[in-house]
């Protein structure tokens, strides 16, 4: 919809808005877990670590069964990893494989010669807390 849209255009404050208000109604139309993984994927890509890791985290916490979990330990992974944290980026890892073997695709590729990561060292950092 309009907040895909915004997003695509780089406008990420609005879709950020609309997501979050969207994810507050548990009783509306659309799945709250689909929702609160494009607002992580949109707060991520506007530079706002927290909001992401939350959104990500309420996945997992809210909707233990859904779809969107093994994204939501892969944003953990892939985070942990481009900030070189391996020991973090690990057990998400193997989160996410354990609920998702297609995550091992994405691995594959990361292996491939010509992969060029999405993120660079330092960017993307969701916070140094550990909630688990």
């Amino acid at each position: 919809g309009k907040a895909d849209a915004e997003v695509a255009a780089g406008k990420f404050d609005g879709a950020i808005a609309v997501y979050k208000e969207l994810s507050a109604d548990k009783d509306g139309p659309l799945p709250v877990d689909g929702i609160l993984m494009q607002l992580g994927r949109a707060c991520d890509a506007a530079g706002k670590a927290g909001d992401a890791r939350q959104a990500f985290k309420r996945i997992v916490d809210e909707f233990p069964s859904s779809r969107f979990v093994p994204d939501a330990h892969m944003a953990f992974a892939e985070t942990h990893f481009a900030n070189v944290d391996f020991t973090r980026a690990l057990p998400e890892f193997e989160r996410a494989i354990k609920l998702d073997d297609g995550v091992l695709r994405f691995l594959v590729v990361a292996d491939d010669k010509d992969y060029t990561p999405s993120r660079q060292p330092g960017e993307g950092k969701f916070g140094e807390e550990d909630d688990e």
